[in-house]
């Protein structure tokens, strides 16, 4: 089985974004590189979203993808690649993310990029990702 994100887009009443998040994570993830989705996409841009706190507002670390449509793939986002950030723009000076400081995680779509530029991909109207494991490595 796998999970779907879908929806459709719109930038009135200042849209241009979807997003799903899991609860807090009561099991602290291990030391590890990144994490690596495996899922199916649409031609869209998205981004993994990871929270270090438990709050439902503030600063997230975000990475770009873009899934290969037509079949599942397995998408593998380094630490590195996270760009803080806060409502769309980069939150300077902030700690790297580690597995161990990982309290929620989510997928957004959204008409910008993980560093506040404007996505190339993205289109008003339907988006639809599948997504059959999320994992670290």
């Amino acid at each position: 089985g796998f999970a779907t994100f879908s929806g459709s887009l719109s930038t009135q009443n200042n849209g241009g974004f979807a997003s799903i998040r899991s609860p807090n994570i009561e099991i602290p993830l291990k030391e590890c590189q990144g994490i690596a989705i495996t899922c199916k996409g649409d031609g869209n841009r998205y981004k993994l979203q990871c929270r270090t706190h438990g709050s439902y507002d503030g600063m997230v670390y975000q990475a770009d993808f873009i899934p290969e449509s037509g079949s599942f793939t397995r998408v593998k986002l380094h630490f590195s690649k996270f760009n803080p950030t806060f409502r769309g723009s980069i939150v300077p000076n902030a700690v790297a993310l580690t597995g161990p400081t990982i309290k929620s995680m989510g997928l957004i779509t959204s008409k910008l990029t993980d560093v506040g530029h404007k996505n190339p991909e993205f289109k008003e109207g339907p988006f639809h990702l599948e997504v059959k494991k999320i994992e670290t490595f």
